[in-house]
């Protein structure tokens, strides 16, 4: 997760700040994003392709995808659906290609 030490606390930063410091150059923060997301785009993926080589491939795919796309999310807070739609055409493109 990202975390911010303030004082003697510390803050986590919501996605909607991480894609704000992704689009500002800071690539390391869309690296918390794939980590706070990872397992459940993996779980998606493992489900929608019942194959685990294919499901690691599909999630990989989906985070570049949306990496390449951030600037065209218009509502950052949106994001876990997002990311969740690009998932779903990536596991739909690679069923209909493996049939």
């Amino acid at each position: 997760m990202a975390y911010t030490k303030k004082g003697n606390f510390v803050e986590q930063h919501t996605d909607t700040e991480l894609i704000r410091q992704t689009l500002s150059g800071e690539a390391e923060a869309f690296g918390e994003l794939v980590q706070r997301y990872q397992d459940a785009v993996y779980a998606v993926a493992l489900h929608r392709t019942g194959d685990f080589t294919s499901a690691q491939d599909i999630a990989q795919e989906a985070f570049i995808e949306a990496y390449k796309s951030l600037p065209t999310l218009r509502e950052p807070s949106r994001f876990p659906g997002w990311l969740h739609t690009i998932l779903w055409n990536h596991s739909v493109y690679d069923k209909n290609h493996r049939s």
